[in-house]
């Protein structure tokens, strides 16, 4: 009896968590098989790149991809990181999201012209791109400058209990984490997203280490850098 479940998706899984053959030789079998196919690739294209576990092979050379066409296109990983950043900033949904990547890169791209070009640069996106998988940021909490230091002058009794938590070195991280979610436990939500933007910054930066005095110093130059737009 015919499976019905076996959709598109469905196939392009199978096929991607059972090959072990050269990993560009999977992508562009993935490219050929089952994307240029589909009325729907950027469907397939949410697939791969939110498929967990390793794909192909690097131990055999590839039998369908030149070396020379996989220099060529890696070479042009920092424009693809961008056109991928810039594509981000746009926030568009899931869906919109991935319309845009498969025309950005699969149907206008001037470096992906033939299957062989297309396999590597699938193989880029799915390795290489840390926006990837995209997921739509919904319900963003924006503050003008003035705003927000106000706030972390408001929030300084908590963050001064969390760098001592941060500093405790507790024998396990979720007894760590329980105390900064107790501290934040009953913040409106505005006031929960600058105490979590203020743990942010002192863990980014390991400022906590040096103290309260330091990392009220690394918020305030956060806050400074991410008011003007860098």
């Amino acid at each position: 009896m015919k499976n019905e479940n076996k959709t598109p998706e469905y196939e392009l899984v199978l096929f991607l968590q059972g090959e072990k053959e050269n990993i560009f030789d999977v992508f562009y079998t993935a490219y050929v098989r089952f994307l240029k196919q589909s009325q729907c690739p950027q469907n397939l294209l949410r697939v791969i790149f939110e498929l967990s576990g390793d794909i192909g092979s690097g131990e055999t050379a590839s039998e369908k991809v030149p070396e020379a066409v996989q220099n060529e296109i890696e070479q042009q990983l920092p424009e693809v990181k961008k056109i991928v950043t810039d594509l981000a900033k746009e926030n568009k949904d899931t869906d919109a999201f991935y319309s845009a990547l498969w025309e950005k890169f699969f149907i206008s791209s001037p470096f992906a012209q033939s299957d062989e070009q297309c396999a590597v640069l699938l193989k880029l996106l799915s390795e290489d791109v840390l926006l990837l998988p995209y997921y739509h940021a919904i319900d963003l909490c924006t503050l003008e400058k003035e705003e927000f230091k106000a706030l972390i002058e408001k929030m300084k009794p908590r963050i001064i209990e969390s760098t001592h938590m941060l500093n405790r070195h507790f024998a396990q991280k979720t007894e760590t984490t329980s105390q900064l979610c107790r501290i934040a436990r009953d913040l409106p939500p505005v006031d929960t997203c600058v105490y979590w933007a203020a743990i942010l910054s002192m863990i980014e930066r390991s400022s906590y280490k040096a103290g309260y005095t330091r990392a009220m110093s690394t918020i305030q130059k956060t806050i400074d850098r991410d008011t003007a737009g860098e």
